[in-house]
């Protein structure tokens, strides 16, 4: 598995978000390690939950 993250645009259609942008910018990538709350959920990529 990968990561998206994207900025910019909401897509207030699909969203419901109230607020606009003039850009949207996608960024994917691979092999991340990835933390929440102090807790490793991803290693390489890979899932450890």
């Amino acid at each position: 598995p990968g990561v998206h993250i994207a900025f910019g645009h909401p897509y207030a259609e699909h969203t419901g978000a109230n607020w606009k942008s003039k850009t949207h910018i996608d960024c994917v990538g691979r092999d991340f390690d990835i933390w929440f709350d102090g807790e490793q959920v991803m290693e390489s990529g890979r899932f450890l939950i």
